[in-house]
């Protein structure tokens, strides 16, 4: 990786030599890290669940084993002593993003005391630009090439929810970060395949029964105006009728509409695939199912790593389904062959 400063990109990364799809890009652990809230408890050190034990001074932090409270003592011994001193009630309303704050400030401390070396800040940084690219493994963060990148392609993130029409994400990114998007997808705005791709995001059908176009949101975000014949609709007429369709909404519509508001290679998109093949399998269609976990299989082995253990597990579900799915045609080619030999 190489450090790129420009007018226009202010700070960035470029890949130093040509990178394949799915190859790590950067590997690293963040800056500082905290268990989120969930109802299972997560150890400190790895987040792994199940046979943790409490630290007993601050009956705050729990631990896999020696080894993640020894790694984690460099900060954990300074925030033990404060949380000891807090009593129970306020222990217990201690939230995440708190403790991350408070991990934060020691990180910092600790730095202009030289107990850590000041250089984890500046591969922070760089980690910190691409943090919509990142695959949590433990508490390692891994960053994976989804497409194939040549030497020098700078490394690009999205800052939103990359399903909505290019109007909605370049009001989103003005408004929020105050800079107008200028990537291969933004720069086709008003182009016909940018107008179609908006339709399937988030047009509507025109009013006119004799009109076969489709409402878009106009520039100035006051209402909706047909493509084709030019007729306007206002935001509160839109805003009921989207509250309707809401309503009849059926998932399976969603899913196929992620097809398209996604890049093939998408982690949403494969956990999509994922989730449908376990629902397909277990409504009785292993043969829809093994194409479905096929599908999330190669997607999420590029996105997750074929090391982690997420894509391990679908693996092995996908093993379980193609083995039930041969079963089934053996047993239905048996059956059949059996059959015509009867006399």
């Amino acid at each position: 990786m190489e450090e790129l400063q420009s007018e226009l990109s202010l700070h960035g990364l470029t890949i130093s030599t040509t990178t394949d799809k799915g190859e790590v890009i950067i590997s690293q652990e963040p800056y500082v890290y905290v268990p989120n809230s969930s109802p299972e408890l997560r150890c400190d050190g790895c987040f792994a669940e199940g046979n943790l034990k409490k630290c007993s001074a601050c009956q705050v932090s729990w631990y896999c084993g020696s080894s993640c409270q020894k790694s984690d003592w460099k900060f954990h011994q300074l925030e033990c002593k404060a949380l000891a001193r807090l009593d129970k009630g306020r222990r217990k309303s201690l939230t995440p993003s708190i403790r991350l704050m408070t991990r934060l400030c020691l990180r910092r401390m600790l730095q202009n005391e030289r107990v850590i070396p000041t250089t984890a800040t500046d591969n922070y940084n760089l980690v910190e630009a691409l943090v919509d690219l990142l695959i949590f493994e433990g508490r390692l963060a891994v960053v994976r090439a989804v497409e194939p990148m040549p030497k020098g392609t700078e490394v690009l993130i999205s800052y939103i929810e990359t399903a909505g029409s290019t109007t909605t994400r370049q009001k989103t990114l003005k408004e929020q970060y105050l800079f107008t998007c200028t990537c291969p997808r933004c720069i086709k705005l008003g182009h016909y395949e940018d107008t179609q791709e908006s339709a399937i995001l988030e047009g509507y059908r025109c009013k006119d029964n004799g009109c076969d176009g489709f409402l878009l949101r106009d520039s100035d975000d006051k209402g909706f105006e047909c493509q084709q014949c030019g007729l306007v609709r206002s935001k509160d007429e839109i805003g009921k009728i989207a509250s309707e369709l809401k309503l009849m909404a059926d998932k399976a519509s969603t899913f196929l509409t992620l097809g398209k508001a996604y890049p093939e290679i998408h982690p949403l998109l494969g956990l999509q695939y994922y989730t449908c093949g376990k629902l397909q399998w277990f409504l009785g269609d292993t043969d829809a199912a093994v194409k479905s976990l096929t599908k999330a299989f190669d997607i999420l082995r590029i996105t997750h790593g074929t090391n982690s253990s997420f894509t391990k597990d679908l693996l092995i579900r996908l093993d379980e389904a193609c083995a039930e799915a041969g079963h089934k045609l053996s047993a239905a080619t048996n059956n059949s062959f059996g059959k015509h030999m009867k006399f």
